[in-house]
């Protein structure tokens, strides 16, 4: 299937949905895990994994004074059992291409 192209500096809506209505988040667990994904994914560097991100920011007490350089602004977003919706602002070429996937996986 052929993906749009998308642009810097404009907005998207971005939905996706549990195969055949199922749910997507069957815990509070899983709802952290995806809106803690939400932020250390949008990086335009690659993290490895969520765990070693976890890993670094315990060893390391000004982790926040690295600035990543996002994918895209995430202008909003709703999370609901069975699907989400994002408004997307792009801001770095394929940025939403590369924020998507990484979400969905």
């Amino acid at each position: 299937m052929d993906h749009p192209e998308f642009a810097n500096e404009e907005f998207y809506h971005i939905y996706n949905h549990g195969v055949e209505g199922r749910d997507l988040f069957s815990d509070p667990y899983d709802l952290g895990r995806f809106i803690e994904c939400m932020k250390e994914f949008n990086s335009v560097e690659p993290i490895g994994s969520l765990q070693l991100v976890r890993r670094e920011r315990d060893e390391s007490a000004s982790f926040d004074s690295e600035q990543k350089k996002p994918l895209v602004a995430i202008v909003s977003y709703c999370l609901n059992p069975n699907h989400y919706h994002f408004i997307l602002e792009q801001l770095a070429g394929g940025g939403i291409s590369e924020f998507r996937f990484k979400e969905t996986i």
